[in-house]
């Protein structure tokens, strides 16, 4: 299965659970998780990229 489609199906997915828990939990939670995620990913990303 080459990796586009899991990406798409991974978007897909995402994206309909993301819509059932965005209506259920509080805008400022949301937005503390997705401002957590935005620290997180790049440090995550960086340190890959300096092992070898």
């Amino acid at each position: 299965m080459p990796v586009a489609v899991l990406f798409v199906l991974g978007g897909m997915i995402g994206g309909l659970y993301g819509t059932k828990i965005s209506s259920k939990v509080p805008r400022d939670t949301l937005k503390q998780a997705f401002a957590i995620m935005l620290i997180v990913i790049p440090i995550y990303i960086i340190i890959k990229s300096m092992s070898f």
